[in-house]
């Protein structure tokens, strides 16, 4: 699984690496009026728990999120990107889209955020039982932030952002006798977020 989700990151971020040169060399052709695509970087704090059939358990982690933004207009940003993070035992790779509104144009302004996506995840607790299967799942986030603008290069910006962010993931049992047993996880999380967008 480790091995499964390296390739998938690495393919990932290189597929966004490609497009995001492809659409920067394109851009430089066309008029004012075009669509700009800007790379952006971020770590990630997050706490929070995991709620099961039975309890809750605190958790947090720390992460990096590697975005391809498209300019829109100087206030509507969409973005699909990927990136890596941890919570605990617990290790995922997102794909995720995503679009930020902000309030001003080309100032220090807030903004609202929002993603959708999907998580591969494992757990290095569960890959020690060959009975038990670690699914991801679903994730979706939304919040608030604030951007400021660098001066010394046009589109550059440093972006805070703090959200509210639910994850799904689904632990599958495989009993004796066919006595199967699922699981569904719900991480419910405050995510902190700092990033560069170029």
């Amino acid at each position: 699984m480790k091995s499964r989700a390296i390739k998938i990151i690495l393919s990932s971020v290189f597929i966004l690496l490609v497009t995001s040169l492809v659409a920067q060399d394109k851009e430089e052709k066309k008029d004012k009026k075009k669509i700009k695509v800007h790379p952006s970087l971020s770590g990630v704090y997050q706490a929070g728990g995991i709620l099961t059939s039975d309890n809750f358990v605190f958790q947090n982690g720390l992460g990096v999120e590697l975005m391809a933004n498209f300019e829109m207009d100087s206030r509507v940003y969409y973005g699909f990107g990927t990136g890596f993070e941890t919570l605990n035992d617990d290790r995922m790779i997102p794909l995720i889209v995503d679009v930020k509104g902000f309030l001003k144009k080309e100032k220090p302004c807030f903004f609202f955020t929002g993603q959708l996506g999907y998580a591969f995840m494992w757990n290095d607790h569960y890959s020690d039982y060959n009975s038990y299967d670690y699914e991801g799942g679903i994730r979706f986030s939304g919040g608030v932030g604030y951007r400021i603008p660098f001066k010394m290069k046009k589109d550059a910006m440093l972006l805070f952002s703090a959200t509210y962010k639910q994850q799904y993931a689904t632990i599958n049992y495989d009993g004796p006798a066919d006595d199967d047993y699922s699981d569904r996880l719900s991480f419910n999380l405050l995510a902190l977020k700092m990033g560069f967008l170029f």
